[in-house]
C-alpha cells in the first residue's frame, strides 16, 4: 500500500506529526488494500504488518472493529449516483495505442442499472471524455457471500471477447450474466475466482494488450 510507504517515511523521520488522527487516516487505506492484513487475499507484506502495528499503538483503536466500520462506510452507496461510482475509485493506464481504465464499484451490476436509467449514455460519456479504448467496471458486494462481477466496454467488440478468453485462460473464471440491456459493446460477467482484485487483474490486462501490439 502507498499509505504503508508514507507511514514508514514518517515513522523513521524526525518529524513528530503522527498523532492519533493521522495514524487512523493512514491505517484506513492500508487495511482496505490488504483486506485487514488477510493472508488469503495475498496482498499483505511484512512491512504492512509492521506499520499497522505501529499505527495501532499510536491511534489506540481496535483493528477489527475499525476495519468493519471502514467496509460499512465504503459500501454505503445509496446517496451516490452511478456516475459518482464510476469516478470514486477509478484508475487509468495505457499500453500504446490502447488507453484503458478500471473502476472499482462496491455494488452489483443490477444496482448500477437501477441507479441510472441512462446507464448506456453515462458510460459512453465517461468513455469518450477520457478517450478510452477499454473500460472495465469491477463490482464487489456481499449478500450472504462475497461476490465479484465485471462489466467490460470496448471500442472494438472483438477486443472484449479476446480479453475474456485471456482472463479465463488465467483462471479468473468469468461467466456471462443474463442482463437485459441494449448495448452491443458491453459484456456483463460474474467472476468465479473472487480472490482476484484489480491489483491482480490489471497486470493480466496489461500483458494481454502488450501481446496485441
Amino acid at each position: 500500500s502507498c499509505a504503508t510507504i508514507i507511514a514508514d517515511i514518517l515513522l523513521t523521520s524526525q518529524m513528530d506529526i503522527l498523532d492519533e488522527t493521522i495514524a487512523m487516516l493512514l491505517l484506513a487505506p492500508i487495511l482496505l488494500d490488504t483486506v485487514n492484513l488477510s493472508e488469503k487475499a495475498g496482498r499483505t507484506f511484512n512491512l504492512d504488518i509492521f506499520i499497522v502495528n505501529r499505527l495501532l499503538e499510536i491511534s489506540k483503536i481496535d483493528r477489527h472493529s475499525f476495519y468493519t466500520s471502514l467496509l460499512a462506510a465504503r459500501n454505503e452507496s445509496k446517496h451516490l449516483t452511478f456516475n459518482d461510482l464510476l469516478i470514486m475509485d477509478y484508475k487509468e493506464w495505457q499500453v500504446v495505442p490502447v488507453r484503458y481504465g478500471i473502476s472499482s464499484i462496491p455494488v452489483s451490476i443490477e444496482e448500477c442499472l437501477t441507479k441510472d436509467e441512462n446507464f448506456r449514455n453515462t458510460v459512453n460519456q465517461f468513455f469518450s471524455n477520457r478517450g478510452l479504448d477499454l473500460l472495465i467496471l469491477m463490482h464487489t458486494y456481499t449478500k450472504r457471500v462475497f461476490t465479484r462481477e465485471m462489466t467490460i466496454f470496448a471500442k472494438k467488440p472483438n477486443l472484449t471477447v479476446e480479453l475474456i478468453d485471456w482472463l479465463n485462460d488465467n483462471k479468473i473464471a468469468l461467466k456471462e450474466k443474463n442482463v437485459t440491456i441494449q448495448e452491443t459493446q458491453c459484456y456483463f460477467l460474474k467472476q468465479g475466482r473472487v480472490c482476484d482484485s484489480r491489483k491482480k487483474i490489471e497486470p493480466l490486462i496489461e500483458a494481454f494488450l502488450s501481446n496485441q501490439v
